[in-house]
């Protein structure tokens, strides 16, 4: 079942969506402002968020900035009433990924919320864990503040794992990833892990470590 939280003022419409959702079997989570949504958002995993702009207090542009700079990778599904280009461009520049113009087909949100829930958004400018921050706008990686040495591949492995972060990812995963189906000799994975580790003990009082997990893969974790 999916889980998505939907961001809408307007409780009679929000209640038009729930139901057909529910007969669908997506699970609904409900916030009617982006202040309730943005907490609901750090303590559960959505599959994909159908937002409305025009919300009280913060609009749905400030709530999608708000969510990418926490670093969320989550789908965003505007539903609007705005149907000007300039609207789209404005929503596209804060990070959602799709939009859908009131009045709405119930059939038509199903299949882009299905659709969206399958795939990570593409829209996220940084990625976090703890004092490890990923910004691809700049392409730094930093851990406490610090610059971190990667190279292209050590990028792509912390990429792949902040993703995931705290949750540990197969090796399988990690090697698609990086190669996709081009896969190199059996050591260049543990010869890139190696500079890896080396990179981050470069840091002063790092606090974050990559783990393998025997017989499985890799993860982050953040050391107390």
């Amino acid at each position: 079942m999916l889980d998505i939280l939907l961001i809408e003022d307007n409780i009679d419409l929000a209640n038009t969506f729930i139901d057909y959702l529910d007969l669908q079997d997506i699970n609904v989570d409900y916030a009617p402002n982006a202040e309730i949504a943005l907490n609901l958002v750090q303590e559960h995993d959505y599959q994909c968020l159908v937002l409305d702009i025009n919300l009280p207090g913060i609009n749905g542009y400030q709530f999608c900035h708000k969510v990418r700079s926490l670093g969320k990778d989550v789908s965003i599904l505007m539903v609007t009433a705005k149907d000007q280009l300039q609207d789209k461009l404005e929503g596209f520049d804060a990070g959602a990924d799709d939009f859908l113009v009131k009045p709405v087909a119930l059939e038509e949100l199903v299949a882009r919320v299905k659709v969206l829930a399958n795939r990570k958004s593409g829209q996220v400018k940084t990625l976090k864990f703890g004092t490890m921050v990923m910004d691809f706008n700049a392409h730094q990686c930093t851990v406490n503040g610090q610059v971190v040495n990667l190279t292209p591949t050590g990028w792509k492995i912390i990429e792949v794992l902040l993703r995931k972060a705290p949750d540990t990812v197969s090796r399988s995963e990690v090697e698609n990833f990086l190669w996709g189906d081009s896969l190199p000799n059996s050591n260049s994975l543990k010869v890139h892990l190696h500079k890896l580790r080396q990179a981050l003990e470069q840091v002063n009082n790092c606090d974050i470590q990559l783990e393998t997990v025997p017989n499985y893969g890799l993860r982050l974790n953040q050391l107390s």
